[in-house]
Order: structure tokens, then sequence, then C-alpha cells
């Protein structure tokens, strides 16, 4: 690089270099303020400052979630005077919805390359579209479809689940790094395995009641869930009015 008073480098592929990124010779102290949300991947060297002043690569993706010199990211080089900041960098996150299922029914799995490591999505940019994702299972249940790109930093794919309850991870891979999320698939409540946690009625209601009007109560259904009942007459009934499924 020349002489320059400014530059802005952002959502780039920086891949398979011996040097990704070089700031070298004479630099004004005020450049170098927006090199973000590159994908910096595969190179002997991903960032090298050789240069007098700060070298500023903030939240760049350095292809793992642990940042760069750490096992899967590229490595950071200061060979100069100056300094090379990369803190904070990109992560791969990942979320589902509904994170609890009945069993043979789905769940949205989504992967996400806008937050930093400091948990915050820094700023509109985000890293080039032609990022790819794997999406994957760890045990039971697909995922469809099984591989993308990010759009504004975002990847989705549907998972199914299978029809034995159970626990389920869904993983999202981009490059050296794998991030995966649980889905819980739960069978039929037994609404015989009642634990009372609360009642405004003392210990005194059980499953076999009977409740007074208008009494309210907490209960741990097979050690699972927690739901909530109100008795809103004078009878024994139990209406769900919080509380899940």
């Amino acid at each position: 690089m020349g002489a320059f008073s400014y530059i802005r480098a952002y959502s780039n592929n920086i891949l398979s270099n011996n040097t990704g990124l070089l700031l070298d010779g004479p630099v004004p102290t005020p450049a170098l303020k927006t090199f973000i949300y590159n994908r910096i991947v595969g190179n002997l060297v991903g960032a090298e400052n050789n240069s007098p002043i700060e070298f500023l690569v903030k939240n760049n993706w350095w292809g793992c979630s642990a940042g760069p010199n750490q096992t899967g990211c590229d490595t950071s080089l200061n060979s100069g005077t100056g300094t090379l900041a990369f803190t904070p960098w990109l992560v791969l996150t990942t979320s589902v919805d509904p994170a609890l299922v009945v069993p043979g029914t789905t769940s949205a799995f989504t992967a996400s390359l806008q937050y930093n490591s400091n948990g915050v999505i820094p700023f509109t940019d985000n890293v080039p579209n032609t990022t790819p994702v794997a999406f994957s299972v760890k045990t039971l249940g697909s995922v469809l479809p099984t591989s993308g790109f990010y759009t504004d930093g975002i990847s989705a794919t549907t998972f199914l689940s299978p029809f034995t309850p159970g626990d389920y991870e869904v993983c999202a891979t981009t490059d050296n790094q794998e991030t995966c999320s649980t889905v819980t698939a739960a069978g039929p409540l037994d609404l015989t395995e009642l634990t009372l946690l609360h009642s405004t009625n003392g210990t005194n209601w059980t499953p076999a009641g009977p409740p007074g009007a208008n009494d309210s109560a907490q209960f741990a259904i097979a050690n699972a869930y927690t739901v909530n009942f109100l008795n809103d007459t004078s009878t024994e009934s139990l209406w769900v009015y919080d509380g899940q499924p």
C-alpha cells in the first residue's frame, strides 16, 4: 500500500494467500479506520503490520470463533513498530425456534456471523454473501437444506426432529468453526406426574383436588415443564393460563 489518507475495506474474501492483509511503508496516521466484515481464511498470515502506525482489523471473520492466532483461525503478525488491533472479531452463533418441539415436527435453525466476540452487532455491514455454511445433526433428525450461504450475515435451515423424544444437536459449520444448538423433542405429557411448586391454597392442592374458587397453582410436570393453573370456578376444573406446552 502506498501513501493515502483513508481506506475502507469491507465484506471481502481474503483467502489462501501468503499474507492476506499487509500494511507496509509510510502511512499517514489517520488511515485505516474501517477494515471490517472481511472473511480472512486460509492465509499463511492473515494480517501483518509492518508500519509505524496502528493497523485496525477489528470485527472480521478469521475462520473460527476463537479469534486470530487460535486453532482454526488465521494468524496476525506485527513486524513493524506500530500495533495491530483485531479485538473484537466476528463469531459464529446459532439459535433454534422453537427449542421445544413435539417429536416428528420441525424447528427453524439459524446461523449468524453478525455478532462479534463482545456479543454485539457492531455495524450494518456483513460478511460476503459468498461465505458458505453447512448444516448437520449430531445424532437423529435431519436438516433441509444441508448447506447454503449467508445473506446479511444470516443463513437458515429447517430441522425435522425424530419421533423419539430426546435432546438433539443441530449444527452449522463455516470454514473451521462448528457451532450447535439443542432442540428438545418431548413426548405427550402425563398430567398425573404433577409436583406442586406453589399455590395460593398452601400445599393442600394436589392432583386429586379440589382447589377453591379462583385458586392458582404452579406445577412441575414430570420434572420437565412448569405450567401454571387457574381454577376460575368452584369446581375441580383446572385451566392452563400460562406456560408450556
